[in-house]
Order: structure tokens, then sequence, then C-alpha cells
């Protein structure tokens, strides 16, 4: 008998602080976003020196090896299905 009090109390507790917890977030206002924050300026006032410079990386664009002909004696007998 006191094993189904100690269940139902602790049933209530669980049940209470959930609606409390649920009442609690849909009180409390949420935050409103800056349209120009601190970040925001920061990100418009930074330049990139290197803008211009910067090189092509793209693996797939460009042989990537430099001894391709002297490491692969089959790259003439294989032909790649994909490409």
């Amino acid at each position: 008998m006191i094993q189904m009090k100690i269940i139902a109390v602790i049933i209530l507790a669980v049940i209470l602080a959930a609606a409390g917890t649920w009442y609690w977030q849909k009180k409390t206002p949420a935050p409103r976003e800056e349209s120009g924050g601190l970040g925001a300026r920061i990100f418009d006032t930074a330049q990139n020196p290197l803008k211009e410079r910067v090189p092509d990386t793209n693996p797939f664009s460009a042989d990537t090896n430099p001894f391709d002909a002297r490491t692969n004696p089959f790259k003439s007998e294989y032909k790649n299905p994909f490409q």
C-alpha cells in the first residue's frame, strides 16, 4: 500500500514538473534578434587580403600527381567507367 502511494507521488511530481516547465517556457518571451549587431558589423567591415589570389584547389579538376606517367603503368590500359 505504501509503495502505491510513493509511485503516485512520483508520478504526480513528474506531471507537475512537466506542466511547470511548459508554463515557464510559454511565459518567458522569446529573445529578439537584432538586425545589425556587433558581429554583423565586424563581418561587413572585414576584408580578405587574399581574395583575388586564392589558388584553385579542386582535386577533381587539376592533375595532382606530378609523377603520373611513372607511378601507374596501367593508366593507359584501364578506362574508368565513371568518367
